[in-house]
C-alpha cells in the first residue's frame, strides 16, 4: 500500500511538474504578445501624434485662410463701388458717342449757323474713357481672380483636413483597441502567475512528503 501511495505521489509530482512546464511556455507566449502589442500600441501613439501635429497645421492654416478670405469680403464694397463707376463711365460713353454723332451732322450742315461752338472745359476723350473703362474692367478682374483661388484653397483645405480627422478618429479607435488587449493578456499574465506559484507550493509539500517517506521506509526496512 505503501508503494502505491508513493507511486502516486510521483504521478502527482510529475503532472504538476508538466504543468508547471506549460504554464511556463503559456507565460512566455503571453509576454510576447504582451511586448508586441505594446510596440503597436507606442507605434500608433506616434502615428497619432503625428497626425494631430498634421490637422493642427491645417486648421492654423485654414484659420489664416479665412482671415484673407474675410478681408477679401470686407473689400466686396469696394468691388461694387467699382462696379458702379465703370456702368457710369459705360454710359458716359455711350452718351458721349451719341453726343458726338449729333455734332457731326451738325457740323455736316453747311446751313447751321451754330455748327461751331467753344465750349468752357475739358471733356475726357473718347481714347481716355475706353481707358478708364479698361483699367477698372482690368480691377475687377483681378479682385474677382483672386477671391476665387482663395476660396477653392480654402475647399481643399476643409476637404483635407476632413480626411485627416477621419484617420485620426480611426487611430484613436485602434489605439483603444490595442490597450483592451493589452490589458486582458496582463489579466491574464496574472492569473497564471498565480495558478504557477500554488502549483510550485504544492510541488514543495509533495517533496516534503516524498522525504518523509521515504525517511519511514528506511525506519520500516530496518525493523
Amino acid at each position: 500500500m505503501l508503494c502505491q501511495y508513493y507511486e502516486q505521489v510521483v504521478q502527482s509530482r510529475n503532472d504538476t511538474g508538466l504543468q508547471l512546464i506549460e504554464r511556463n511556455e503559456e507565460v512566455c507566449v503571453f509576454h510576447e504578445k504582451i511586448n508586441v502589442q505594446a510596440t503597436i500600441t507606442q507605434q500608433g501613439i506616434a502615428k497619432l501624434a503625428e497626425k494631430e501635429e498634421e490637422v493642427q497645421f491645417l486648421k492654423m492654416e485654414l484659420a489664416r485662410l479665412q482671415r484673407e478670405i474675410k478681408i477679401n469680403r470686407d473689400q466686396l464694397p469696394e468691388k461694387e463701388e467699382l462696379e458702379r463707376e465703370l456702368t457710369l463711365h459705360q454710359n458716359m460713353l455711350l452718351s458721349t458717342k451719341e453726343s458726338l454723332k449729333c455734332l457731326e451732322e451738325e457740323m455736316c450742315d453747311a446751313r447751321n449757323p451754330e455748327r461751331v461752338r467753344l465750349l468752357a472745359g475739358k471733356d475726357p476723350s473718347c481714347k481716355e474713357l475706353r481707358e478708364r473703362v479698361q483699367k477698372l474692367q482690368d480691377q475687377l478682374s483681378e479682385r474677382e481672380h483672386q477671391l476665387l483661388e482663395k476660396e477653392l484653397l480654402m475647399e481643399q483645405i476643409q476637404r483635407l483636413l476632413g480626411r485627416t480627422q477621419k484617420k485620426v478618429e480611426a487611430r484613436k479607435e485602434t489605439t483603444f483597441q490595442v490597450g483592451t488587449k493589452g490589458n486582458h493578456y496582463q489579466s491574464k499574465l496574472r492569473e497564471l502567475t498565480k495558478k504557477i506559484r500554488s502549483n510550485i507550493s504544492e510541488l514543495s509539500v509533495q517533496q516534503v512528503r516524498r522525504e518523509k517517506e521515504k525517511g519511514e521506509r528506511k525506519t520500516y526496512s530496518k525493523l
